[in-house]
């Protein structure tokens, strides 16, 4: 079956990231992603993509305030 992922903003600006981990690397994975959004820049958007298995719902609540400070940041899960 093949669905279509659409950008998380509306602008020619958008950079895509994608990770893939699970339960176990959510640390690390925290880490890279507080790296990247602390060195981004406000003239471009930035639409993370997690391709996941298994990350708890507590620490995709988790993942996800990483990127709350910033409007210009998406940070999606994708089972």
């Amino acid at each position: 079956m093949e669905s279509k992922l659409s950008p998380a903003f509306k602008s020619n600006h958008n950079i895509p990231i994608i990770f893939a981990a699970d339960n176990n690397y959510v640390a690390y994975l925290s880490v890279a992603l507080l790296s990247l959004i602390e060195n981004t820049t406000g003239d471009y958007f930035y639409d993370i993509l997690i391709f996941n298995k298994d990350i708890t719902v507590m620490n995709k609540e988790k993942l996800q305030t990483i990127g709350e400070s910033k409007n210009n940041i998406s940070i999606r899960f994708i089972d």
